[in-house]
């Protein structure tokens, strides 16, 4: 399965079952477009204690991430499956 990698601004980040961490994130080029994106087992990961960096709205942040479908709910949409992340800037 392919990794692909991008800058992207948090829109809202939230905790699911103290483990992982779903984020709603947009392009910095097209903010006006929201992806879902879940960073399964944040928890464990190395990045863990660093979540309230993305909890100011526009935080930056680089994701590697994979591509996944998600049935989560009524329809099927794009899962941003996240391998890794690194807050790049938090806005002022």
């Amino acid at each position: 399965m392919p990794l692909f990698d991008g800058l992207f601004e948090v829109v809202e980040a939230t905790m699911v079952h103290d483990r992982h961490l779903r984020l709603l994130i947009s392009m910095t080029n097209t903010p006006d477009k929201v992806f879902r994106a879940m960073f399964f087992n944040f928890h464990d990961s190395p990045f863990c204690g660093r979540e309230q960096y993305l909890e100011q709205a526009g935080a930056r942040v680089h994701l590697a991430y994979r591509l996944e479908p998600d049935d989560y709910g009524d329809r099927q949409t794009v899962l941003f499956n996240v391998q890794y992340l690194k807050v790049e800037a938090a806005s002022s």
